[in-house]
């Protein structure tokens, strides 16, 4: 191998590695997490495979009934007369039943509408898939902000320390104030550390939605702040009926309509018809043979058959009806949350954290120039630093409360949006 080849080699791994590093460094977007994780979910593959499997039992189901030949000998190799195949007897027969009553499209129907049924479980799936992979999304992007907090805090205590020692030089201030800013910056480091460790599990769980138990990504890109639009709760409630469940519910009311006609056709007796031609050797003739059977008491045996699926589509609206209840009764308490949520977001983000990092930075000067203790310019620090963490926490919590939202009323528009 020549120079050449090995700088060429060379050349490729190290645009290769940068390349891989550049990828690591793109931020990772909500529409990017979830098409990662719906492409890849074993579970919404089962759910694709079942629809596959629902559509071949449909085929099959519908198929007439089969078709038989018959070849049959008797009276031969037996003793006296019948010892050889002088007296045989050799039948070749063709059979088949006849359906009456619509039997096989009935069947097709009812393999379509538990083909409907596979499709609405991959559908269901999905919104789960995607419900779960926003929300471990957001919960990535509030670790994120966290640990931006946990760093403003370090940079307010080495400032603070800076300032202490400052006034302990000149003799404004004392040593145990001193100790005092070295301990808090102290604990601000850990919190950071804990704070990074947090956003990188955070991470890693996220990246589990596709099979990745550790994230190829650095960071997660998104606002936090920004809340969809929720609809009122008279619209909300109209969408409620396309939950996922109700839906289910009702294409199982479908199917049982459509499996107490086909009882009603089983009713119906089929034919069993056979002909043939029957070679007679002592005779060296032949002759037809036509047989038909009717079986006796068909009607008889479907009838349970028959009060199971009156039942079942007796049962299916009462069990719709006590879930659409429920369903009402989460929508209003999650709506209420929702509502409670956005006035407390509100509130800290446009009101209180700007007054607390006004107050904080005349807390900083005043105790400068000696007119504020320690004490009261670390409270102010607490404060403005712990309404921005609970800024991220109810954001984080008006996210959860909307994903659950958009989960119970079926709306996938919401679901793996951008942000």
């Amino acid at each position: 191998m020549n120079i050449i080849s090995v700088a060429t080699i060379t050349l490729l791994g190290v645009t290769w590695a940068a390349a891989g590093m550049a990828a690591e460094r793109i931020p990772l977007t909500l529409s990017a997490a979830v098409a990662r994780a719906t492409s890849a979910h074993p579970a919404l593959r089962a759910a694709q495979l079942q629809v596959e499997i629902a559509g071949g039992q449909r085929d099959a189901s519908a198929l007439a009934p089969v078709t038989t030949v018959g070849l049959e000998v008797e009276n031969f190799a037996g003793h006296g007369s019948v010892s050889g195949f002088d007296a045989a007897e050799t039948t070749l027969s063709i059979a088949g039943k006849f359906e009456r009553g619509d039997k096989s499209k009935l069947r097709r129907t009812a393999g379509e509408r538990r083909v409907d049924l596979a499709r609405l479980g991959e559908l269901s799936i999905r919104l789960e898939v995607e419900a779960a992979t926003e929300q471990l999304f957001y919960r990535a992007l509030a670790a994120q902000h966290s640990e931006k907090n946990a760093t403003a805090a370090v940079a307010q205590g080495e400032q603070l320390l800076a300032i202490v020692q400052r006034r302990v030089e000149i003799g404004r201030s004392s040593l145990a104030e001193n100790h005092t800013a070295v301990i808090r910056l102290t604990r601000a480091n850990l919190n950071q550390e804990q704070a990074v460790r947090l956003a990188r599990a955070a991470r890693n769980q996220l990246a589990m939605q596709w099979g990745m138990p550790v994230a190829d990504f650095v960071a997660v890109d998104g606002n936090l702040m920004h809340i969809p639009h929720i609809s009122d709760l008279s619209v909300l409630h109209d969408r409620v009926e396309a939950n996922a469940a109700l839906l289910q519910l009702a294409g199982e009311l479908e199917l049982a309509r459509v499996q107490q006609r086909l009882v009603a056709a089983q009713a119906k007796t089929d034919l069993k018809v056979s002909a043939g031609i029957r070679y007679l050797s002592e005779l060296n003739d032949a002759a037809l043979l036509v047989g038909v059977n009717v079986p006796i008491g068909q009607q008889k045996r479907t009838l349970p058959l028959s009060n199971v699926a009156r039942a079942r589509q007796a049962q299916i609206p009462l069990e719709s009806e006590q879930l659409r209840r429920e369903l009402f009764g989460t929508l209003v308490g999650l709506h209420a949350e929702i509502e409670q949520r956005k006035l407390a977001l509100t509130a800290i983000r446009d009101d209180m954290v700007p007054r607390a990092d006004e107050s904080l930075e005349l807390y900083r000067e005043g105790y400068d120039l000696g007119g504020f203790s320690l004490l009261e310019l670390t409270e102010a620090q607490n404060m403005a630093l712990g309404l921005r963490q609970e800024l991220v926490a109810v954001a984080a919590e008006l996210h959860e409360l909307r994903i659950e939202l958009s989960r119970l009323t079926g709306d996938s528009q919401t679901l793996g949006g951008t942000t």
